[in-house]
C-alpha cells in the first residue's frame, strides 16, 4: 500500500513537472503571431581578410521575445587573400553563400531596449578562386555552419528595430581553411503586422482631420 501511494505521488509530482516543462517550452508559441523581415549584415573575417556577409531575413515572431526565420546570406563579392603557411601557394579567395534557419529569444527587455539571444545554422555553397599563372581556377565545397550570438535592439516605434550584436561563426567541414570566425553586425527590422496598424492609424487621422467634401 505505502510503495502505491509512493508511487501514485511520483506519478502525480513527475506529471506536473512535466506539465511546467511543456508550458515553459510551448508558451511562447501561443502567443499573437507577425510577419517580420529585416536585413542582417555581419562584418567578419573570412580567409584571414575582412568581409562583410549579407543577409535577409522572413520569419515569425511569437509575441514579443520569440523570432523563428528563415535566412538568405551572401559575400557576394569574392574576398580573402589567403596562403598556407608555407607561403608557396597561389592566393586564395571565397564566395560564401548559404541558406539558414535562426532564432532569436529576448531574454531581458527595458522600456525600448531589448537584448537577445541568437542561433543559427546553415547550409550553403563555399565557392573558390585560385589564381595561377594568370588563370583563375574554380572549386566549390557544400559547407555547413552555425553562428551563437548575443545582440541588442533598441525600438524607436512598434514596428521599427535598430540592432547591434556580436557572435562568433564556426563552418563544421571547412577543416584546415579559415572560414570560422567572430563577426559583429548592425541591422533594422521590421513587424510587418504592427507597420500595417501603424499606416491605418494614420490614414485614419489623416481622414479626420482633412474630411472629404462632397457637392450634390
Amino acid at each position: 500500500m505505502r510503495k502505491a501511494l509512493f508511487g501514485l505521488i511520483f506519478f502525480c509530482l513527475s506529471f506536473t513537472s512535466f506539465g511546467q516543462m511543456g508550458d515553459f517550452l510551448f508558451k511562447y508559441f501561443r502567443e499573437k503571431k507577425s510577419v517580420t523581415y529585416g536585413l542582417n549584415n555581419r562584418r567578419t573575417t573570412l580567409l584571414q581578410d575582412n568581409a562583410t556577409i549579407y543577409g535577409g531575413y522572413l520569419g515569425i515572431k511569437f509575441g514579443s521575445q520569440l523570432k523563428h526565420m528563415i535566412t538568405f546570406n551572401s559575400t557576394l563579392f569574392w574576398v580573402g587573400d589567403y596562403m598556407d603557411e608555407t607561403g608557396i601557394s597561389n592566393p586564395l579567395e571565397v564566395q560564401l553563400n548559404f541558406i539558414g534557419f535562426s532564432e532569436e529569444f529576448v531574454f531581458w527587455k527595458k522600456n525600448r531596449w531589448a537584448f537577445a539571444s541568437y542561433l543559427h545554422i546553415g547550409a550553403g555553397q563555399a565557392r573558390f578562386r585560385e589564381t595561377f599563372m594568370n588563370e583563375d581556377l574554380f572549386s566549390d565545397k557544400l559547407v555547413y555552419l552555425g553562428e551563437i550570438g548575443l545582440h541588442s535592439s533598441f525600438a524607436p516605434s512598434e514596428w521599427l528595430e535598430f540592432r547591434i550584436g556580436g557572435g562568433y561563426r564556426y563552418v563544421f567541414n571547412s577543416k584546415e581553411i579559415p572560414l570560422n570566425g567572430f563577426y559583429y553586425k548592425v541591422g533594422a527590422g521590421i513587424n510587418l503586422q504592427k507597420f500595417k496598424d501603424w499606416g491605418n492609424q494614420v490614414l485614419e487621422i489623416g481622414n479626420r482631420v482633412n474630411p472629404a467634401h462632397h457637392k450634390f
